[in-house]
């Protein structure tokens, strides 16, 4: 880069490619010279006739989106008057870039640059929103004026140059064309237009967003599953009807759990089937559950907890000289809630025998009723 320039504009040095390597640009003393012509012969005479002010002008990124930026940033100035006062005022340090680089785009970085007509074209809007940052009427009309100071010092000729990159706005690409010939009501007539286009553009796109979201809200509403239905009272020894799971949510494990565990019909009650390896009986009240340590706690809200003990838990691997509470937790005891899968609290309303006559910690069930014999 030239040394003499290169110190007073700023220039990138290199670009990522697609796969995220960095090469280094060419061309870099044609991008500082352009720079330095421009800020000489276009921006210092324009901005003096307009009084404007911007503290740096360099190179925007030739992978930027936008092909130029102009940024202001406030800075704080403190100042004592000769009478002592001390006041503050607020200032701005403000950068122009331009690219003037093809896009990745539209060109190679590297060797295309923009046509002069759209140096021209970027750098007077840039110099525009030193006055007003936004793209209003006001900034409508300045620019005008400033196309048509740019004509006279003979900078800039419609007739001979053309744009790249033409505006998205009506009226800036016309005074383009007519080099800021323009008079106020045909501009304003154009703007007026502009404006009703982008509000009927932005009512569209608000109608279309309002008719996706009626339709989503629809497809919703269809989809909303229905109210749970409410439960009925559990009565005591009998088992209120579970909700039955769709056939699809069972799983195989569920299925082979089903095959090896004593099933429980709703509204019957808690009654083992015949030859069944565990017996299971639920008690009211246990006077020797409660001898045994534990608290007669109840569960729905007093009634007998109607439940199941799986068969195939170990019941010989605790000492019988360990305490009552002990045991049954060495037991392994995996007590399910029938009605809904819950872990069973009260382990003390439950009296088992194993088949192999292996000692429990609980007390055995009462014996059956005798048979009566049969009538020949």
């Amino acid at each position: 880069c030239d040394p003499s320039l290169g110190a007073l504009y700023f220039s990138y040095a290199t670009m990522k490619m697609p796969d995220g390597q960095k090469v280094p640009l060419k061309n870099r003393n044609f991008v500082v010279k352009t720079l330095h012509d421009l800020n000489v012969k276009v921006a210092m005479p324009i901005c003096r006739w307009f009084g404007l002010r911007y503290n740096f002008f360099a190179e925007q990124h030739p992978q930027a989106n936008k092909a130029g930026n102009t940024r202001k940033d406030p800075l704080i100035l403190r100042k004592k008057l000769p009478d002592g006062e001390e006041v503050q005022e607020t200032r701005h340090m403000t950068t122009i870039r331009l690219r003037l680089r093809m896009h990745p785009k539209k060109g190679n970085p590297q060797t295309d640059f923009i046509s002069k007509g759209t140096q021209m074209a970027v750098l007077l809007h840039e110099l525009c929103h030193l006055r007003h940052m936004n793209h209003g009427r006001d900034f409508m009309l300045f620019l005008r004026d400033i196309f048509a100071q740019a004509r006279k010092l003979g900078v800039f000729n419609p007739e001979e140059m053309s744009n790249e990159l033409p505006s998205s706005f009506r009226w800036e690409n016309e005074i383009f064309k007519s080099g800021g010939s323009l008079q106020d009501e045909e501009l304003l007539t154009i703007f007026a237009e502009e404006r009703a286009r982008i509000r009927a553009q932005s009512q569209a796109k608000a109608a279309e967003n309002e008719t996706v979201t009626a339709v989503i809200d629809t497809e919703d509403a269809r989809e909303t599953p229905p109210a749970p239905t409410e439960a009925r009272p559990a009565t005591a020894g009998v088992l209120p009807s579970p909700p039955s799971p769709p056939a699809s949510s069972l799983s195989s494990r569920d299925a082979r759990n089903s095959s090896s565990t004593p099933t429980l019909k709703a509204g019957s009650s808690l009654t083992p089937a015949e030859g069944s390896p565990i017996e299971v009986r639920a008690l009211e009240h246990s006077q020797s559950a409660a001898s045994a340590g534990y608290e007669d706690s109840s569960l729905l809200g007093g009634e007998v907890c109607s439940c199941f003990l799986r068969p195939g838990f170990p019941s010989s691997s605790t000492s019988s000289t360990s305490s009552p509470s002990s045991q049954g937790q060495g037991l392994g005891l995996n007590l399910v809630q029938a009605f809904g899968g819950r872990q069973c609290v009260e382990p003390h309303r439950l009296f088992s025998s194993t088949p192999d006559g292996a000692s429990s910690p609980y007390p055995p069930p009462p014996p059956p009723p005798p048979e009566e014999p049969a009538l020949s």
